[in-house]
């Protein structure tokens, strides 16, 4: 089952963990019009920098997330919930 992302690209469906990590990335972009760090994301969700890099992985593997280096987080798809 998928969902349907930005430019109706099909998507894979994310946890609830990684709804929160991604809602945290579109929120910081919206702000500064940069990306968050790795550091601030584990931060507002009281987790380890590694835990926040496997969701980011995740997020990056199931099509939502793009990750260029170096240039940082890249949404590539952002949920209708959080527009």
């Amino acid at each position: 089952m998928s969902e349907e992302g930005a430019r109706g690209v099909s998507v894979m469906p994310l946890t609830a963990r990684q709804r929160d990590v991604l809602a945290i990335i579109v929120k910081f972009y919206e702000a500064t019009a940069e990306p968050p760090s790795v550091l601030y994301v584990a931060r507002r969700l009281s987790l380890s920098r590694a835990a926040v890099r496997e969701h980011l992985e995740a997020l990056y593997r199931k099509g939502w997330l793009r990750i260029p280096a170096p240039s940082g987080i890249q949404c590539f798809h952002v949920p209708s919930e959080y527009r």
